[in-house]
């Protein structure tokens, strides 16, 4: 059987690409319509003994999610045998208003674990209650430090990026190119996925696309950059002074050129 896991740091594209994978493994499986939460679960909340089993080319194949810091071998008394782990990087001051306006979104989940109310990341601009979201995610590298099997963004992306480069079944995609070119960026799957192909790739992506929400919440400021608009300067300075070393390392600097 070949399994496949999405890993990635919490907000950081994660879901637009486990849509994407899976449409692959529809199409190249000649599946029916199916619900990709209960096909590839979250194993952080859904089981992953409940995946969907792909039948392709004589072969199975499976899909899960996961915001592991580093790869899951087991959660919740289940066995997790991984053949092929993707990874999507997210720059991360994107990824700190993403997970803010995300705990807006699911406030009943995140209140009770903040000091200050949760509000709309417009809101807390106004308020200048942005600088306690963003003062835990300079010193904890995370708005959520309880999540703690997501760890921080830097553990994250270092865990990630020091196992592909040790690896042949790691492979990292950059949400900036899934945004920019993503066709060259899902490249990367044509490699690691043998039945997969340019036709399926690129349906996969138009259908992953056409199935995600429009109404700007879950998927809220879907490009790249958008913390050089929201984020005030002062804070962006800070976070490089502080954090620009490790965040460059990753090709992530106080700018996003499209």
């Amino acid at each position: 059987m070949g399994t496949l896991g999405i890993y990635s740091f919490p907000r950081s594209g994660s879901n637009w690409l486990r849509k994407i994978v899976h449409e692959m493994l529809r199409l190249a499986g000649g599946a029916g319509d199916f619900d990709v939460r209960v096909d590839a679960p979250d194993i952080h909340t859904e089981s992953y003994n409940d995946r969907r089993i792909f039948r392709i080319n004589d072969e199975d194949w499976s899909l899960y999610k996961s915001h592991g810091k580093s790869p899951v071998y087991a959660i919740k008394g289940e066995d997790i045998n991984t053949d092929i782990y993707i990874y999507i990087l997210r720059h991360p001051l994107d990824v700190f208003l993403s997970h803010l306006n995300y705990a807006y979104i699911e406030k009943s989940g995140f209140q009770d674990r903040m000091y200050i109310d949760i509000d709309t990341v417009q809101n807390l601009k106004r308020s200048r209650n942005l600088k306690y979201f963003f003062s835990s995610f300079m010193l904890h590298g995370t708005i959520d430090p309880t999540f703690v099997e997501a760890g921080s963004w830097f553990e994250s992306a270092e865990n990630w990026t020091d196992l592909s480069n040790k690896h042949d079944n790691v492979f990292l995609i950059r949400y900036e190119d899934l945004c920019r070119n993503p066709l060259v960026a899902l490249s990367t799957l044509k490699r690691c996925l043998p039945w997969s192909s340019d036709d399926i790739v690129t349906s996969s992506l138009f259908a992953a696309n056409a199935s995600s929400p429009k109404d700007g919440k879950f998927n809220w400021q879907q490009r790249p950059g958008y913390f050089e608009k929201m984020l005030p300067k002062e804070m962006q300075s800070e976070f490089f002074s502080v954090h620009g070393e490790r965040a460059m390392r990753h090709g992530y600097g106080p700018t996003i050129v499209i």
